[in-house]
């Protein structure tokens, strides 16, 4: 038989309100200003994925080190399917030297922010269920709600 391998969720945060973020503006600014203040510098630069379609990189930088890099694109199954413009995020990563500063929530917030300017209606993300950071950031300090759950099986073969 299969057995559970990896069991991830895909929380979702809806955009289209009249101000869904709102609510993260003082963050976003104390945290910008803390970025400065580290010499952190924020960019964004579109990037092609073999497996993906096209994505923008919004990148938290100190010279030339990237330090906590994330990428959205529109997924254009939920278009086609829901006739909703979700996007997903991508690779969100902090560089464990880095981890700690609130850098994870700032280039989340972002990301979430260019998406939005795009025509986000909502964005959602997977996340490893034994990845308690990533949920708490995700759930907590973002406010995204949970979304559907995935689960990888695994078969011993031979």
């Amino acid at each position: 038989g299969y057995r559970t391998w990896a069991e991830y969720g895909t929380p979702e945060l809806d955009l289209s309100g009249p101000a869904p973020l709102d609510h993260l503006s003082p963050a976003l600014r104390r945290l910008r200003e803390q970025a400065r203040e580290l010499g952190l510098t924020v960019r964004s630069r579109p990037i092609e994925m073999r497996f993906f379609p096209k994505r923008l990189l919004v990148e938290l930088t100190k010279g030339r080190e990237v330090v906590a890099p994330t990428a959205y694109g529109l997924w254009p199954e939920y278009e086609r399917e829901y006739h909703l413009r979700m996007y997903g995020l991508t690779s969100v990563q902090v560089v464990p030297d880095w981890r700690g500063k609130g850098l994870g929530k700032l280039v989340m917030i972002e990301a979430m922010e260019a998406a939005r300017r795009e025509g986000a209606e909502a964005v959602h993300l997977h996340v490893w269920r034994g990845n308690e950071p990533a949920w708490s950031l995700y759930h907590h300090a973002l406010g995204f709600a949970p979304g559907p759950r995935w689960v990888t099986l695994e078969k011993r073969v031979g």
